[in-house]
C-alpha cells in the first residue's frame, strides 16, 4: 500500500503537521497513484453511481471513490503497527458516536485531526492535477 504524506495546519494550535494517508479505489481495492489521470476516477465514479453525472473537475465538493485513513480498520491497523507513522493514533470520537478508529494527531497540541477533515482536505487539494502530495513510503 502507498502511502502519501502532505503538510497541513492544525485547527486547534494553527501549527503545521505531517498528515498521512492512503488513497485506495473503494471497490476495486488497489491503489490510486497519484498524480492520477482524471478519466480513471470518473469511470470508476460513473461504474459505481451510473444514475450519476459524474464530478466536475471545477466542483467544489468532489465525490472521490476513494478510500482514506480512518475508512478501512485493518490498512490503518497496518500503518499504526508499522511504527512508521508517529502521528497516527488510535482515537476516540465523539462526532462518530463514540467510535474508535486510527486518525492523524498533532504532534504539538495532541489535538486528533478526524477523518471527515482528512477526506475535505485530500479531495479539495490533493486529488486534483497539478497539486502535489508526496509518496512517503510503501508499507
Amino acid at each position: 500500500m502507498i502511502v502519501y504524506s502532505f503538510d497541513r495546519v492544525c485547527y486547534s494550535c494553527k501549527k503545521t503537521l505531517k498528515s498521512f494517508t492512503y488513497l485506495q479505489y473503494r471497490t476495486l481495492y488497489d491503489d490510486v497513484t497519484f498524480p492520477y489521470e482524471g478519466w480513471i476516477m470518473r469511470e470508476v465514479y460513473s461504474a459505481l453511481h451510473p444514475d450519476e453525472q459524474y464530478f466536475d473537475m471545477d466542483s467544489r465538493t468532489l465525490n472521490f471513490p476513494v478510500k482514506i485513513l480512518g475508512d478501512e480498520e485493518e490498512l490503518d491497523k497496518t500503518l499504526f503497527d508499522s511504527g512508521r507513522f508517529p502521528n497516527i493514533e488510535f482515537v476516540l470520537s465523539y462526532q462518530h458516536h463514540k467510535k474508535h478508529y486510527y486518525a492523524n494527531v498533532c504532534p504539538h497540541c495532541r489535538r486528533f485531526l478526524g477523518n471527515y477533515f482528512l477526506r475535505e482536505h485530500v479531495t479539495d487539494n490533493h486529488l486534483r492535477p497539478n497539486i502535489s502530495m508526496n509518496i512517503e513510503c510503501e508499507v
